[in-house]
């Protein structure tokens, strides 16, 4: 049996109404919106001066955290001052210089003139170096707004 246009008109007539019923609250409603968004605030953690102010919960009997403590107060040298020639490389027209720290900290950094770069000391501080001039015998470069002269002189 095949379905006359009345049927059509009919399913139409009936459909027609619900989907408007439907969708007219979505149609009315005022948009949403989003959520505010709540600031997470940031985990601070302070360590104990002495084992009455806290102790380390996994090894309580330790003292480690408090000696690693007293250690960084007791460092007061300047970074410019711990810096120290440790080679100085090539011919007359292009010298290289290493230039490290004096605690031999791991963090020294090849220079040529005119070059920056960083010099990283074992507690992690860090200072801006630039190479002013190098000769065989001494290096002149600029930490932390002056100049500072570091002779070389090779070792056994």
């Amino acid at each position: 049996m095949k379905p006359s246009g009345n049927t059509y008109k009919k399913l139409a007539a009936t459909l027609l109404p619900l989907v408007v019923a439907g969708l007219s609250p979505l149609l009315a409603a005022p948009p949403i919106a989003p959520p505010a968004k709540t600031e997470i605030p940031k985990s601070t953690f302070a360590l104990p001066a002495n084992s009455n102010e806290g102790r380390d919960p996994f090894f309580p009997d330790s003292t480690r955290v408090y000696q690693q403590q007293e250690a960084k107060q007791h460092v007061n040298e300047s970074p410019v001052t711990a810096l120290q020639v440790k080679s100085i490389m090539g011919a007359a027209p292009r010298f290289f210089a290493i230039i490290g720290t004096r605690d031999y900290s791991g963090g020294a950094h090849t220079f040529g003139v005119g070059e920056d770069g960083e010099v990283i000391y074992k507690d992690g501080r860090r200072v801006a170096v630039h190479c002013i001039k190098i000769t065989p015998t001494s290096v002149l470069v600029e930490a932390d707004g002056q100049p500072i002269p570091l002779t070389y002189s090779p070792g056994p």
